[in-house]
């Protein structure tokens, strides 16, 4: 089961920020944990080294898309149209039955095709880092930063007003809706995973 990790540390945020005292500490820690939430929501993966299991539907063709990327390693892969997943079924890496694609999170069937069949494909793999990427890690401290110079303004910063017949626009707090902004985002795009 994965440890819900943070995406970088009050120690580089307090360097990104140019703070030096530990007033601040106890907000920073709450940003640093909501950002965290905000960007592994955002790009529907934790980050963390994790094990799954995972049931497919055999797709008839030679590549299986995991849930989850990168792949650190696959422990086990049964094709199985009985699913009974015994271990006459399972494929063995060492015989040429699959080839993975880490960063894709693809399993390639060598010579065969997966059976076609419902939740006939059994995987249990290790996907995610074992250290949060470097752009990871710094699009939480962007973010934190984003939020933390909005505090200064009030949660709800006016972003515009007229004087002549009084009108004032309010930002929407992003922190509120746990949105990631632009900044953070362009950092991590490569890293969003699609939901099917």
């Amino acid at each position: 089961m994965a440890v819900d990790t943070d995406l970088t540390t009050l120690t580089k945020v307090k360097t990104y920020l140019g703070i030096s005292d530990s007033d601040s500490d106890t907000l920073l820690g709450t940003l640093i944990d909501a950002a965290s939430k905000a960007i592994k929501n955002y790009c529907h993966d934790n980050f963390d080294s994790t094990e799954y299991t995972e049931y497919h539907d055999g797709p008839r063709t030679e590549d299986l898309v995991l849930k989850h990327r990168p792949i650190i390693s696959i422990t086990d892969i049964w094709d199985d149209p009985d699913r009974d997943y015994e271990d006459g079924d399972k494929l063995d890496a060492d015989d040429d039955d699959y080839v993975s694609y880490a960063d894709e999170g693809i399993i390639r069937a060598e010579a065969h095709t997966w059976n076609e069949g419902n939740k006939n494909i059994k995987i249990t793999y290790t996907a995610g880092y074992t250290s949060i990427p470097a752009d990871v890690d710094l699009s939480c401290q962007i973010q934190v930063a984003y939020w933390y110079n909005r505090a200064d303004k009030g949660a709800d910063a006016a972003d515009s007003e007229r004087l002549g017949d009084y009108a004032i626009t309010y930002a929407k707090s992003d922190a509120a809706r746990g949105q990631v902004c632009d900044d953070a985002r362009v950092l991590i795009s490569t890293y969003r995973n699609l939901q099917i």
